[in-house]
C-alpha cells in the first residue's frame, strides 16, 4: 500500500515538472538582460535573489516587472554568514526590506508565508499591486 502511495506521489510530482521552468540570470545589466525585455514582463511566479545580489532589489533594476501580479520575491538574508554578528545580520535584513519596498514589493507577514519552502534565512515579499489607472 505504501509503495502505491509513493508511486502516485512521484507521478504527480513529475506531472507538475512540465509546468516548471528555471531561468538563471547572472551578472551584467539586469534591466538589459531580464526586466527590460517586454517578453519577460509578468513571466515569473517567484523571483529568488541571493544575498550577494540584494542591490538588484532597488527600483532602478525593475525586478518587479518580471513577476506576475501575484508574484513572490524570496530574498536570502545573511542568516548563515557566520562571520557576521547578530546585529549585522539584522541590519542586513533591514536593508533588504528597505530596498525591496523601494523596488515595488510588500513584505509578507508570518501568517502569509508559503508553507515548507521558506527558512529563517529568507525574507519573502509579494508584488505590490498596481495603483488604479497605472500601467
Amino acid at each position: 500500500r505504501l509503495r502505491e502511495e509513493e508511486a502516485a506521489a512521484d507521478a504527480a510530482a513529475y506531472a507538475r515538472l512540465d509546468r516548471f521552468k528555471l531561468v538563471l540570470v547572472r551578472g551584467g545589466d539586469l534591466v538589459k538582460t531580464l526586466s527590460g525585455r517586454p517578453k519577460m514582463a509578468g513571466a515569473f511566479d517567484v523571483v529568488s535573489v541571493g544575498h550577494r545580489h540584494i542591490h538588484l532589489l532597488s527600483k532602478e533594476h525593475q525586478l518587479q516587472q518580471v513577476a506576475k501580479a501575484h508574484g513572490l520575491l524570496v530574498a536570502e538574508t545573511a542568516h548563515y554568514m557566520l562571520q557576521l554578528k547578530k546585529e549585522q545580520v539584522e541590519a542586513f535584513t533591514g536593508k533588504i526590506v528597505e530596498k525591496a519596498e523601494e523596488g515595488g514589493w510588500v513584505r509578507l507577514g508570518q501568517g502569509e508565508l508559503p508553507q515548507g519552502v521558506v527558512t529563517q534565512a529568507h525574507v519573502v515579499f509579494k508584488k505590490r499591486p498596481a495603483a488604479a489607472g497605472a500601467q
